[in-house]
């Protein structure tokens, strides 16, 4: 093997170990996290499908679809210890 084959076996390997970590990380928020819409107040989960395949955006922001009053927002995920019941 020349050191091309290896580099790419490598690069294979990082990228595949990247998204494995990211999904862990989206299984694991999309159980631990909720929103709450900003027009209702409607506190909802997002399923770990919708939360994996939505837009993401820094500060930890995504858009979200309030499951009550049906309108898209741009949502933070608050951790469930941090309710607001």
């Amino acid at each position: 093997m020349t050191h091309v084959h290896i580099l790419i076996i490598i690069f294979i390997i990082l990228i595949v170990c990247v998204v494995v970590f990211n999904v862990i990380r989206i299984m694991k928020k999309s159980k631990n996290h909720h929103f709450t819409c900003p027009k209702c107040g409607n506190i909802f989960k997002a399923d770990f499908k919708h939360f994996f395949f939505t837009a993401h955006f820094f500060g930890g922001a995504c858009e979200e679809k309030c499951p009550k009053c049906g309108t898209r927002h741009m949502m933070k995920a608050i951790p469930d210890s941090a309710k607001e019941l």
